[in-house]
């Protein structure tokens, strides 16, 4: 029996990452990467059927190809129909970054993106309705807007695919996040 340290599992798995993206002609921030890693990696270490765990990490490379996928064409499609203008996302800007925000998941385990434009403006995609948080937080539409809270911009969107949604790139601050 050879005993393999975990830290050679981790470069393996890093080395077989990259190379999934590359094969995919992927554009993946460190960031997703590392969120990526840190999900295969808890299976790989999982006790467990190889074979079943091979399945599920193919699954989840697949997976986010599509999601990856589905961010771009949904963006660049608002971009043409001006829908982030809202956002003061103008059509004719570029995608600079799209960085995975977290582990929270938001339908059937896809996560929110931080996309950056070339403006240096970011906002967040966010892969379910976002209409609850818009009759909420935005100020043209939100109940807090009469309230003397702080309101942010919010996009609900539908496609042929399902809800997703847009909403303003917040600071995180203690002055801007504190009820006086």
């Amino acid at each position: 029996v050879v005993e393999v340290k975990e830290e050679d599992i981790e470069n393996f798995l890093k080395h077989f990452l990259l190379q999934e993206i590359k094969k995919r002609s992927l554009d993946c921030s460190p960031d997703t990467i590392s969120f990526l890693h840190g999900k295969i990696l808890n299976i790989v270490l999982t006790p467990g059927d190889c074979e079943k765990k091979e399945i599920v990490i193919q699954q989840i490379i697949t997976d986010f190809e599509a999601e990856s996928n589905q961010i771009r064409k949904r963006i660049g499609n608002d971009l043409k129909s001006e829908t982030l203008t809202y956002l003061e996302i103008n059509s004719n800007e570029q995608i600079i970054s799209i960085k995975s925000l977290g582990e929270e998941t938001h339908n059937r385990g896809k996560i929110p993106y931080s996309i950056t434009f070339s403006s240096g403006k970011s906002i967040v995609y966010k892969p379910r309705s976002v209409l609850p948080e818009k009759l909420i937080c935005d100020p043209r539409e939100g109940v807090l807007r009469h309230e003397n809270f702080g309101t942010y911009r919010v996009i609900d969107l539908k496609d042929e695919e399902g809800h997703y949604g847009y909403c303003e790139f917040l600071e995180h601050s203690v002055k801007e996040n504190t009820i006086h």
